[in-house]
Order: structure tokens, then sequence, then C-alpha cells
């Protein structure tokens, strides 16, 4: 049963009216490069997701002052499951969802916190959430109504429309004006990644033919499709993996890898025989290049972003082997039709396993040196450590205290001024908050 209080879409359509950001309304500020924490709109709104950027690039702007600042901590009324936070301005909204749906908000600014509302105080349980800024300060969650896939969450179009996958896989698409609906065979926990032109991307033809189940649940994806929302919704492309290769994950990274201005759609592969191997794809489903596997099955690769870890104009994928097992963090250069390892490090996580938080790790400069790092938790959970790349390949340069077992994705705030907060909840049911 869905908790009464959460908004419908149509509630939040006749809001939309209210508010000014209806369909049509706003224009894009993004580029290829440039998809922020969410597409943002001419009028300051914008929308933050667990997966931090709309394209799924868990890359976060701005600078750090890690590991020299000295922690925020919010207590909670319970264990959090996800946080998300966005700014506004100078100060920043941080809300938590905790494990049983209640919902908790806080705006943080110098170090001071108010809780605030947000909407809606009681979340599905499962439901991984989605903030709405609105005029660049107030804040509303992105609820579901009983017809919304249990285990994803809307997005936010450029155009202000909502898109969503409802629990028969299809992708719906609300604006003032009503709903189109495009039967695409979603999984039911697929995440919707958005481009500046609107277009989304994420899994389909949802398959049990690979039974690893460490992501929630048995069922992962047997293909990947691009729809375009201009106009009506229509299937732009759609690939479909050859069998016993599925997607593993809950959606793909969809990055300009080789800087050509074209986004490319890097997946994890996976199937019994050999395990999990990275493989990159265009968006009309050729593949480009293809890693090597990890060579056993039931073995995963989390893929976490693709972003210039070196300053030398070239990007790296990071990805986690096994975060299961003494996970190692490897980074990955494109070169021609191969995907090389050119560093790596063991000894830390970026999921747990039967979860569908895929959101524990952001590459960023979190410590304002000037240079890229991946932030990520240990094998216990108890502390973040920064992998930085160099010329003597991959080293963990700090880490700071969690204060208890993370229990949350890893998220983060960037000021209009640049600076970065950056938060995640633990086991003793705090939010802890370094930044300004």
């Amino acid at each position: 049963m869905w908790p009464a209080k959460l908004l419908s879409f149509a509630g939040w359509v006749l809001l939309g009216g209210l508010l000014g950001w209806g369909c049509g309304e706003g224009s894009v500020r993004s580029t290829v490069d440039s998809t922020g924490p969410a597409v943002e709109y001419g009028d300051g709104q914008t929308a933050a997701y667990t997966h931090y950027r709309a394209d799924g690039n868990r890359f976060a702007d701005g600078w750090g002052t890690l590991p020299e600042a000295t922690p925020l901590d919010i207590p909670l009324d319970g264990v959090a499951e996800w946080v998300i936070a966005a700014s506004t301005g100078r100060s920043s909204i941080w809300v938590a969802v905790l494990s049983d749906g209640r919902v908790q908000a806080f705006r943080v600014a110098d170090r001071t916190y108010a809780p605030i509302g947000v909407g809606d105080d009681q979340m599905s349980v499962g439901m991984p959430p989605a903030l709405r800024i609105e005029g660049g300060l107030r804040a509303r969650l992105l609820g579901g109504d009983t017809s919304t896939a249990p285990f994803s969450h809307p997005v936010i179009l450029p155009d202000g429309r909502i898109a969503f996958i409802d629990y028969k896989g299809e992708l719906v698409v609300v604006s003032g004006q009503g709903e189109d609906r495009l039967p695409v065979d979603a999984l039911p926990d697929a995440r919707l990644l958005v481009d500046e032109a609107g277009r989304l991307a994420f899994y389909n033809r949802p398959t049990a033919r690979y039974a690893h189940g460490v992501l929630g649940d048995i069922i992962e994806a047997g293909g990947f499709v691009i729809v375009s929302t201009s106009g009506k919704p229509r299937i732009e492309s759609q690939l479909e993996f050859q069998s016993p290769l599925v997607a593993e994950g809950l959606a793909p990274l969809w990055v300009d890898w080789d800087g050509d201005g074209v986004r490319e759609i890097v997946v994890t592969l996976s199937e019994e025989r050999a395990g999990a191997r990275v493989a990159v794809f265009s968006e009309e489903g050729v593949e480009l290049a293809v890693g090597g596997p990890v060579g056993r099955g039931f073995s995963w690769r989390h893929v976490i972003a693709c972003v210039d870890f070196t300053n030398n104009n070239d990007r790296e994928l990071v990805a986690v082997r096994t975060p299961h097992i003494g996970g190692v963090v490897e980074f990955y250069a494109l070169e021609g039709k191969a995907m090389e390892i050119v560093a790596q490090l063991s000894g830390f996580t970026s999921h747990v396993a039967g979860t569908r938080n895929l959101d524990m790790a952001l590459a960023g400069d979190f410590d304002g040196d000037g240079s890229l790092e991946v932030l990520l938790p240990t094998q216990e959970r108890t502390h973040l450590a920064a992998i930085g790349r160099s010329a003597r390949g991959a080293q963990r340069l700090w880490q700071v205290d969690l204060g208890g077992q993370m229990t949350t994705n890893l998220t983060a705030a960037v000021l209009v001024d640049g600076r970065m907060l950056v938060g995640a909840a633990h086991a003793g049911q705090r939010l802890r908050i370094w930044g300004p």
C-alpha cells in the first residue's frame, strides 16, 4: 500500500502550473560535458538525484575542503536509507529518507541547519528520492502514485514535463496537457537518465538469465533504449544484448568519453562463465570498445564515473571490481577498440550486496587541490577514502571518518561560489556533512 500523503502526478502538474514551471517553460543551460546534478533551466530550477548527474555520471563539480573540514552532524529519527542534496545559492537543502520511508529535510548554511518541509513527510519504502528546487530556493520531493514502478523514481525534462516508469514497464511523460505513454519494457527498478535535449536512456528487456541477484533481485537488463521526448515520446534507438550477456546495473553511464561531442553508453556486461566486463556502445547500439572479464561468474564490476582524473584532457572511467569482496578501484583508458586498466587499488567498496543503492561513490575535487579524486567507502564502510591518479598509478590520498557505518548513498551540493558540501548518513542515526 502506497502512503496516502504521496503527491499524485496530476497534483504535480497542477502545482507546476501555479508555480510557473509547466511544459515549455525555461531554457536549458547545459552541454554534453556539463549536465550537472540535474538539467538546469533558465529560471534556476533544478532536480537532484541520488546518482547525482542527470546523465548518470557521478561527478560533482566545484571544490571541497576535505579532509580538513570539521563535519556537521545532524541527528535523525532513524537509520537513513537515502540522502539527497541540492544547492540553493549560498545555502543547501539536504533530505534524508529513513528505512521506513519517513522523510526529514534540512536547510544548511554557514554550518547551521534548520528543519524544513519538502512537500511530503513519507515516501514509499525502497523508492529512491528525486528532488525539485523551485525558483532556486524552494524544495519539493517528486513522489509517485499507485502506477509508478516502486523502485524507480520520476525525472524532470528540460521543458518541465515529468517522466517515469509505471508498474507495467511503460514510459509515462506528464505535462499540463495530459500524459503520453510508450511501451518500452523497462526494468522495474530502472533509473531514467536525461540529456540536455530531453532524451531519456535506460535499461529494458528484463531477463532472469543471469541470476546473480546482488542488486535487489535476480532481474537484469537484456537491452537499453534511448527515447526522444520531443513531441510525443518515441524510441530513437534500441539495443538487445546477445544471450547469455546481460547489463548488470540499474542504469548505464551516458557520457562523452572520447570528447568528440557525442555521448556513448557505458555498461557492465555480465554472464555466468566469465563474469563482468565493461563495454562502450554508441547511441545507435554499435559496440565501440570492451574491457576484459573478471574471469569468473557472479563477479560484478560497478561503473562509477568518467572524468579527467589526470588533468591531461583524457577522460578515464573509474569502476569498482567485486565491491563485496575486497573491492578493487579500477581506472580505465579508452584505447581504440580496447579498454585498458591503467591503474588499480584494492580495499574499498561501492555497494552493499542485495541493495539498490548504487550511488555510494563520487568523483570530484574534494580537497580543493585542482585534481579530481574518487571518494568511496572503505570495505568496513566506516571511512570515506579519496583515491587519486598520477603517473605512478592509483593512490589513497587521505580518508575521513564517517562516524558510523555508512547506510546511504554519497551525495554533494555545490554552492554558488563553487564550494562543495559532501554528505552521507550512518547507522548511528546521523547525517554527516563536510563543507562550509
